[in-house]
Parts: structure tokens; C-alpha cells; sequence
């Protein structure tokens, strides 16, 4: 009876065990493999989210990087308009400078007294209709006062001049410019003037007749007695 006990427990024991063993190592398999599926899924998820962040991280830097785009072309932009702007107004402004000019070439009391003069305006307004007034300033020392002179334009279209004034080229242009109602120049400059009137012996009325002459060599000259 004994002899035959231990035989079976021979016989059966290393079964059970094994069948233990295999059931935990199955078990133990099983639950590697859930582990590691939920590890898998977790880094699937996580590699999923770095790449949604990652995405927006790429649009965040693409908005900013074409935002500074435009803005840096409009700065170019802005700049580059200001520039030519500039670059322009000094340019007009030289070039009336240089209409603003002329030389004395009498003594006289009043500035320039003699030599080269600049910066002499002359300032046009209509006075009635075919009529306008020039006007420029007279500088003696410290004090200043307006000379002008009377544009009338006659029937047939000449001009009549009245007591020319500092022979700049803008003074002639706009003397010039009365003889058409576009305030455009004809061109003839010495078909347009038809009188020249000098209307008193005083210097700084007569100091300009012959350079309004010379510009105008076609003119008739009429003088005070």
C-alpha cells in the first residue's frame, strides 16, 4: 500500500509541478504581454501627442516666421518710399534754390550790395482779371520791405511790365506765365513781353531794367520823364 503511494505521488508530482509552472509561466507571459502592449499603446499615444505638438509648434513658428516677413518687407518698403521721397523733395527744393538766384552786377545799398544772390522769391497773385502782382523782398541792413511789379496782359496777348523786379529765373518764368490762362510757359519769351515800364529814377526801381532787357530784347522801354 505504501510502495504504491509513492509511487503515485512519484507519478503525479512532477505533473502537477509542471503543470504549475506552466500556468504561472503563461500567466507571467500573459500579463508581459499586456504590459507591454499597454506600454506600446502608452508610447503610441505619447508619440502621437509629440507629433500634434510638434505640428503646432511648426505652424506656431511658420505664423511667426511670415509675420517678421512681412514685416520686415514693409519696414524695406517704408524706408525704401521714404528715401526716394527725400531723395526727391531735395531735389526740387535745389532746383528752386537755383531759380531763386541771380547776380548783381551794380553796387547797390541793399543786399546782395554786389555779387551773387540767393534765395530770392518771388511771389505771384492775381489782382484782377489779365492782372497780377510779383512781389520780392528788399533787404537794407537789418530792415526789409516788398518791391512789386505790375503784369498786365493786353488784347492781343502781350505783356505789359511794370517795374521789373531781381532778375531770378523764377521772376521771369512767372512773368512769362501771364501771358497764357494754363499758367504755362509759350516758349517766345522775347514775343511775350511787349512793354517794359520803368516808373521812377529811384535805384531799386531801375537797378533790374536791363536784365528785364536783356531777356527781353524785343520789348518797347518806356521810362519816366
Amino acid at each position: 500500500m505504501v510502495h504504491s503511494v509513492s509511487l503515485l505521488m512519484f507519478y503525479l508530482i512532477p505533473r502537477l509541478t509542471n503543470a504549475w509552472c506552466n500556468s504561472n509561466s503563461n500567466g507571467w507571459t500573459t500579463n508581459i504581454n499586456t504590459k507591454t502592449q499597454t506600454r506600446m499603446q502608452r508610447s503610441t499615444i505619447i508619440c502621437k501627442a509629440n507629433t500634434n505638438n510638434n505640428d503646432d509648434d511648426n505652424d506656431n513658428y511658420g505664423s511667426r516666421r511670415n509675420l517678421l516677413k512681412k514685416t520686415v518687407t514693409s519696414l524695406v518698403t517704408t524706408t525704401t518710399l521714404t528715401i526716394i521721397s527725400g531723395s526727391a523733395s531735395a531735389d526740387s527744393q535745389e532746383m528752386m534754390n537755383d531759380k531763386q538766384k541771380y547776380y548783381q552786377n551794380f553796387p547797390t545799398l541793399f543786399a546782395p550790395l554786389y555779387g551773387e544772390a540767393t534765395q530770392k522769391r518771388t511771389i505771384r497773385r492775381s489782382i484782377g482779371p489779365n492782372i497780377w502782382s510779383l512781389e520780392q523782398n528788399l533787404e537794407l541792413g537789418p530792415l526789409q520791405t516788398p518791391l512789386r511789379c505790375v503784369v498786365i496782359r493786353l488784347d492781343n496777348g502781350s505783356l505789359w511790365v511794370h517795374a521789373p523786379l531781381a532778375p531770378t529765373l523764377e521772376f521771369f518764368e512767372l512773368v512769362e506765365s501771364c501771358c497764357c490762362d494754363d499758367n504755362s510757359n509759350s516758349g517766345e519769351t522775347e514775343a511775350v513781353v511787349a512793354h517794359i515800364i520803368v516808373p521812377t529814377y529811384a535805384l531799386e526801381h531801375k537797378i533790374f531794367v536791363k536784365d528785364a532787357i536783356q531777356r527781353w530784347p524785343n520789348a518797347q522801354l518806356w521810362t519816366s520823364p
